[in-house]
């Protein structure tokens, strides 16, 4: 008798830096309709605020326990509960960490994941593929992780205060089979840092994330962050990521989701002739996804940069047939890009769909 061969799951995860996550209250309805769109089963964010007063009189170096401020909480809640609206039966559910760091206010990272993805009307269509739809996703594990290859915490691996990656174990089910990815956000040291320093910082996360791979024999690892390192100009940097947990013997490669030469993740302003055109800065492909292990690009999807200004001005006309496409534009530009009406972001998400 033959054994059924187990599809491979598929499953599409989302990184979005929304900055200062938790200082506004505009525009959560169309964040959640953007990530529903996208058919993200995993959402990694990065910049939510923290409450560094609630630890006055802690040494700096004990980043965990810096919370999350009260109103970044409650913006979550708010956002979880909208994308169960736009998308019922995803079973939507939110998990964060503290403080990445000990000397920034808005370091925390968000995960919105859903738990029951062949439940959601909004689900990627397998029908076509030999991949299946996950049963349920659930996590474990949520955390900051820092420790090196021999298990230390004061290795040096380089942050000296910067921003540590932080993320979960992430169990996708499908059947009787079970496949786990160690999933971590992460946010690189700011861009006005050397560019070897930032190039750094990358690297520690990679062997930080893959010592905890290890840890917990992960069978997948994926880091989505903003990594404030233009790949366009670094190419032969991303391209040549390692790490190695085994003392010199086992050199695992890190791949690059999103490697379209010229891409870029962050915005400027309006293009006043061509409004449909939002003008983009050059040499910022700063946003991403890396992988490892048990895991690959889904065959016939390509990862990508989302417009969600597009998106946004769309939204913007459904809410006022009035609206002419320019000043739509305008207003999308001035809610996403100021605090004008809540600022969102300056940063555009990355999405990949993987087989695991």
């Amino acid at each position: 008798m033959t054994t059924p061969v187990t599809p491979q799951m598929a499953f599409t995860v989302m990184n979005w830096n929304l900055q200062n996550f938790g200082q506004y209250t505009g525009g959560i309805n169309w964040m959640a309709s953007t990530i529903v769109e996208a058919k993200a089963d995993i959402v990694l964010v990065e910049e939510m605020i923290v409450n560094r007063k609630k630890s006055r009189g802690m040494p700096k170096v004990i980043i965990d326990n810096f919370p999350p401020q009260d109103q970044a909480i409650v913006l979550a809640k708010h956002l979880l509960a909208c994308l169960n609206v736009y998308d019922n039966g995803g079973g939507w559910k939110i998990e964060h960490t503290n403080a990445s760091c000990s000397n920034a206010d808005r370091d925390a990272y968000l995960f919105l994941y859903r738990s029951t993805p062949k439940g959601s009307g909004n689900q990627l269509d397998v029908s076509h593929t030999a991949y299946a739809i996950p049963d349920s996703i659930s996590v474990s594990a949520i955390g900051i992780y820092q420790e090196g290859t021999d298990g230390s915490k004061k290795r040096k691996l380089g942050f000296k205060g910067s921003r540590r990656p932080g993320g979960g174990l992430f169990a996708l089910t499908s059947g009787t089979t079970q496949k786990t990815c160690l999933t971590f956000a992460f946010h690189a040291l700011a861009p006005d840092r050397k560019e070897r320093e930032i190039q750094h910082s990358i690297q520690d996360a990679i062997i930080a994330a893959g010592t905890t791979k290890k840890q917990q024999s992960a069978d997948a690892l994926v880091i989505g962050g903003d990594f404030n390192l233009d790949y366009v100009t670094n190419d032969s940097f991303y391209n040549h990521l390692t790490y190695d947990v085994d003392g010199g013997s086992n050199p695992q490669t890190m791949n690059v989701a999103i490697t379209q030469n010229g891409y870029s993740s962050l915005l400027t302003k309006v293009n006043e002739t061509h409004p449909t055109k939002p003008v983009y800065k050059t040499t910022h492909a700063y946003d991403n996804l890396l992988f490892n292990g048990v895991i690959g690009v889904m065959p016939g999807t390509t990862p990508y940069i989302r417009d969600v200004i597009g998106n946004y001005v769309q939204f913007l006309m459904s809410q006022d047939s009035s609206l002419s496409l320019l000043d739509a534009t305008r207003q999308a530009f001035g809610k996403y890009r100021t605090q004008y009406g809540g600022c969102v972001s300056d940063h555009l998400p990355a999405v990949a769909t993987f087989i695991i």
